[in-house]
C-alpha cells in the first residue's frame, strides 16, 4: 500500500503538467506581453481572405516592407480589405515613395473601389499650386475619376496636370470612364510631353486595383536641356531660355536698302519684285535683277 502511494505522488505532477489553462483576453483589464518571447497579434498569410470582420486586422508576409498591414474597415467593399501605407500623400493603395507625405495633388483611392480621388487637400484656402514657365495655376478643389462597374473593364489610367493648368486623365479604358473636376481623354497611353504627371492607376474587372496605383508627383524637377546647334545661341536667363540665330552663320532678312550704303550687317539680305540685295560688309549693299526663264 505505501509503494502504491510513492507511485500515485509521482505521478501527479505529470498529470498537471499535461493540463492546458484557457485565458480569455478580453475580460483582462491588463494584459501586458513585455517579456513574452513572441508575440502575434494579426493573421498571416500571403493572399487576403475574401472576407472580413470589422476592425480585423491582416499581416501580408509578401508585400513590400512597411506596407505588409491591412485593416477591415468595410467589410462589405469590395475588396473589403484597406492597406495601411506610411504617409498622407501615397496612401489608398500607392506605393510608398519619398513624396508620399506630401499631400498636394495626391491621387488616392476612395472609400468606393470605383473611384479615384484627385488633390482632395487642395482648397479655395490652401490652393495647390502648379507653374508652368511664367505661368502659376491653382487647383481650388479636389476631382475625382469613376470607372463603370463591369466585369470587362480593365484597363489604365494616366492622371497628370496640363500645360493649361488642369486635371486631366488620359486612359486605355473604352467602357465610359468619367471625372468631376477634371477632364478625361481616351484611347491614350503615354503622358504628353507638355505635362507634369501624377500618377497611373490600374483597374480590372470594374474596380480600380488597390495596389494598382503608383505615385509620379516629384518634388523637385528640372527642364530637359537644349544644346546650341548650327547657327543657333542659347541664352539661359532667369525662368526663361532664349533662343536666336547665330548671324556670323545666319543671314538674317531685312528692310528694302534706300541706297547702296544703307545700315546692314554683312550676311544681311533683303528681296522684292525687282532685285535681290546682299549686304557684303558693313553699310555696303550690292543688288542683282531678278528676271524669270
Amino acid at each position: 500500500m505505501h509503494q502504491w502511494r510513492i507511485y500515485l505522488l509521482l505521478l501527479l505532477p505529470a498529470a498537471f503538467g499535461l493540463a492546458q489553462t484557457r485565458i480569455e483576453l478580453s475580460t483582462q483589464t491588463n494584459g501586458d506581453f513585455s517579456r513574452a518571447r513572441a508575440t502575434k497579434p494579426a493573421k498571416t498569410g500571403t493572399i487576403l481572405p475574401t472576407a472580413c470582420s470589422g476592425g480585423e486586422v491582416f499581416f501580408k508576409l509578401d508585400a513590400a516592407a512597411g506596407q505588409n498591414l491591412y485593416l477591415c474597415a468595410t467589410p462589405t467593399g469590395n475588396p473589403p480589405w484597406t492597406q495601411l501605407t506610411s504617409g498622407s500623400g501615397g496612401g489608398g493603395g500607392t506605393p510608398v515613395t519619398s513624396t508620399s507625405a506630401l499631400t498636394d495633388l495626391a491621387v488616392m483611392l476612395s472609400a468606393s473601389p470605383n473611384t479615384l480621388t484627385i488633390a482632395s487637400s487642395c482648397s479655395t484656402s490652401a490652393p495647390c499650386n502648379i507653374r508652368f514657365g511664367g505661368n502659376t495655376f491653382k487647383v481650388s478643389a479636389p476631382a475625382s475619376v469613376t470607372v463603370p462597374s463591369g466585369a470587362n473593364v480593365a484597363g489604365m489610367v494616366y492622371i497628370y496636370v496640363s500645360s493649361g493648368g488642369a486635371i486631366t486623365a488620359f486612359t486605355t479604358i473604352s467602357q465610359g470612364l468619367t471625372c468631376s473636376g477634371c477632364a478625361v481623354v481616351g484611347n491614350v497611353s503615354q503622358f504628353p510631353s507638355d505635362s507634369i504627371p501624377l500618377a497611373t492607376w490600374t483597374a480590372s474587372a470594374g474596380f480600380w486595383d488597390a495596389q494598382g496605383g503608383t505615385d509620379l508627383r516629384a518634388f523637385l524637377s528640372n527642364r530637359s536641356s537644349i544644346l546650341a546647334g548650327m547657327g543657333v545661341v542659347v541664352a539661359d536667363g532667369p525662368g526663361q531660355i532664349v533662343l536666336s540665330a547665330d548671324t556670323s552663320v545666319i543671314g538674317l532678312r531685312v528692310a528694302i536698302p534706300a541706297n547702296a550704303v544703307g545700315a546692314c550687317a554683312q550676311g544681311n539680305y533683303a528681296a522684292d519684285t525687282s532685285f535681290f540685295y546682299q549686304c557684303v560688309a558693313t553699310n555696303t549693299w550690292l543688288r542683282v535683277a531678278l528676271a524669270t526663264w
